[in-house]
């Protein structure tokens, strides 16, 4: 009796040692875009998805890494299968695949245990819907500049909702989409522009591209324009002035304010009262020796009441449009839209955003004041 319970006891044991053995763990895939972005609008694509779980995303013309994860340690092997892309190793994991410029493409991967029994096998399926980059693009003026002078570098994003990122190639960086910035050296500095798509709620979704200029930098410094006043309200008077010896034949000039005098020498009086003018500025014209160039311009932040809001005013419903005024030192901005659009990511404090655009029309309005000048004003925009 002792000996049947004996072999019933092994018995079991064994049986439950054997099914322990080829039970199979849960197998799941990651991805680098995050799974917050499958709220962007494919839905055409999201239909008749495959597999066990939600179609995913990923970008069109780029290299894209899958893991496939588990809770067990044992090794297996990987067999990847891919339709509308080419995978860089099939037998991988994580696999890099990259994918074409169709609007969607399928991904599976067999994953079976690594001694070939076939005693644990699984098999993955997922729907890709393949989402279009942003194209980046750069424009600059001047295209050759003095050292320590102003450039306005514009950045342009066909297609998506994009972030901005500007590598100036000294050391300084940008996220604003037209920001300026001046060299300290001379020489030739490469300046990159990476743009980046986003979720509505600002989440980057990882479709990039970049675009890359060079701009040239003479050794030798402009005409020197400068003053002590520095962020400026409607009726301000300041005077500007040019440490630059030797200069002749100056002739200054100014955009958004007047001139009160005097004419022809080295410092001019300036009464900022044009609020319809954008950009504010003053300009000195001359001849000085061991200058780089006879013109010099100095950008002068002036806080209008009424700024002009920089952006399309007429838009495609649906679509995604970017507005923004100008970067002001100190000051806070209020940014609200109402009637028929949704503002991506922050609205506060920032002189640009982001807006989606979901009905017929809509209203664009901005509030800002400087606390430390204590002027402000308002900006509307109809869209």
């Amino acid at each position: 009796m002792k000996k049947y319970i004996f072999s019933l006891l092994f018995f079991a044991f064994t049986a439950m040692n054997a099914i322990s053995q080829v039970c199979c763990p849960k197998f799941e895939l990651k991805t680098s875009i995050p799974s917050v972005c499958n709220d962007l609008d494919l839905k055409e694509c999201d239909s008749n998805a495959v597999g066990r779980t939600e179609s995913l995303r990923a970008c069109k013309n780029q290299p894209h890494p899958y893991l496939v994860v588990s809770n067990n340690p044992l090794i297996y092997s990987y067999h990847w299968h891919v339709t509308g892309g080419t995978v860089v190793n099939a037998a991988a994991n994580p696999a890099t695949i990259n994918w074409g410029n169709s609007s969607q493409g399928i991904l599976q991967v067999i994953i079976e245990n690594a001694d070939g029994s076939g005693s644990c096998r699984d098999t993955i399926n997922r729907k890709i819907c393949l989402m279009d980059s942003p194209t980046a693009a750069i424009t600059f003026y001047p295209n050759s500049v003095c050292k320590n002078t102003t450039i306005n570098f514009s950045g342009m994003a066909l297609g998506g909702v994009t972030n901005f990122y500007w590598d100036f190639g000294d050391g300084n960086s940008s996220n604003l989409q037209n920001p300026t910035h001046s060299y300290a050296s001379g020489g030739d500095h490469q300046v990159v522009l990476t743009v980046s798509n986003i979720n509505r709620e600002g989440i980057e979704c990882g479709c990039r591209d970049t675009a890359m200029v060079i701009v040239h930098v003479n050794v030798n410094e402009g005409i020197d324009i400068h003053s002590c006043e520095k962020m400026l309200c409607t009726g301000d008077t300041v005077t500007y002035h040019t440490s630059t010896t030797g200069c002749t034949g100056l002739n200054w000039s100014v955009s958004g304010g007047t001139i009160l005098g005097p004419h022809g020498v080295d410092s001019v009086v300036v009464i900022w009262n044009q609020p319809g003018t954008y950009p504010t500025s003053v300009t000195l014209n001359a001849s000085c020796p061991n200058t780089c160039g006879n013109s010099a311009t100095l950008n002068v932040p002036v806080l209008y009441p009424n700024l002009p809001i920089q952006g399309p005013s007429i838009v495609c419903q649906l679509s995604n449009s970017t507005y923004s005024l100008p970067a002001l030192p100190g000051t806070i901005y209020e940014w609200t839209v109402t009637g028929g659009g949704n503002i991506i990511g922050p609205n506060h404090n920032v002189n640009f955003i982001k807006v989606n655009w979901t009905s017929s029309s809509g209203i664009i309005k901005c509030f800002y004041n400087n606390p430390y000048t204590g002027c402000m004003g308002s900006s509307t925009l109809q869209v």
